[in-house]
């Protein structure tokens, strides 16, 4: 699969994930995405892989998903104010340099390539947050990007398949659910309230396939919502880095 994407550095070389991710189509890939590797599986680590080493790093990331316009972006806020490492959310990201440079690679244009410049992006912030101390916490991340193109009814690229088989996050996902209260519209949100409380219910779908358990934060503050996610985390014991084989 052709792409002419520029790829990011990691460690001072190319980081390849994605396209190795792109390029395999072994006879491992055969099992479709909902047999692949749980968060659950120590068997999804594979110190070979040609991931940038997130692979060994992944069950510390923690992922806040949920329904747009929910309140991550203002709960992220609040955690990195307490001093935790955090990471935009890719798809913003995305959708704000595309306008600041004319591009097409927009949700609303062309998904696909918006798709694939996001998990891009969400990989390059992984690779990154590898060097972090302790858990970072992650707005969205390449399972949502899996699950927006199911719920458009999208052909989902092999190399998106292969991303979520070999990359588990921490196995619980914060969601926030719809709150009409405080959803708004804006230039990098076009769709409405309706469409975003549909896609969260995919997006539900597609983390218990997968084998994730979501968590829903309470509709309160900020402050009250990064209060509910530490205290969950720190009820639960530490997985390690490397899962025992």
């Amino acid at each position: 699969m052709a792409t002419s994407l520029v790829w990011p550095t990691f460690g001072g070389e190319p980081f390849l994930g994605l396209p190795d991710l792109m390029s395999r189509q072994d006879s491992s890939d055969a099992d479709t995405v909902e047999n692949a590797t749980s968060p659950g599986n120590a068997n999804v680590i594979d110190p070979d892989d040609k991931l940038g080493g997130i692979p060994l790093h992944a069950r510390r990331f923690v992922l806040l998903s949920g329904c747009s316009g929910g309140g991550k972006s203002t709960v992220l806020a609040e955690l990195a104010h307490r001093g935790s490492a955090v990471s935009e959310e890719p798809g913003r990201q995305i959708v704000r340099e595309q306008l600041a440079t004319a591009g097409s690679a927009l949700p609303w244009i062309d998904p696909l390539r918006f798709v694939e410049l996001s998990v891009l992006r969400s990989l390059d912030q992984m690779a990154k947050a590898t060097h972090n101390r302790g858990r970072t916490f992650f707005d969205r991340g390449i399972v949502d990007a899996l699950s927006y193109l199911e719920h458009l009814e999208l052909p989902v690229p092999a190399y998106l398949e292969n991303a979520v088989r070999r990359i588990c996050y921490h196995p619980t996902v914060f969601m926030t659910p719809p709150w009409p209260e405080i959803f708004v519209t804006d230039g990098e949100r076009r769709h409405g309230f309706d469409e975003a409380r549909a896609q969260y219910g995919s997006l539900l779908s597609t983390y218990h396939r997968l084998g994730y358990a979501t968590m829903e934060l309470p509709r309160c503050s900020a402050a009250e919502r990064a209060t509910f996610i530490l205290d969950c985390l720190g009820s639960q014991a530490d997985l390690p880095a490397v899962p025992p084989h």
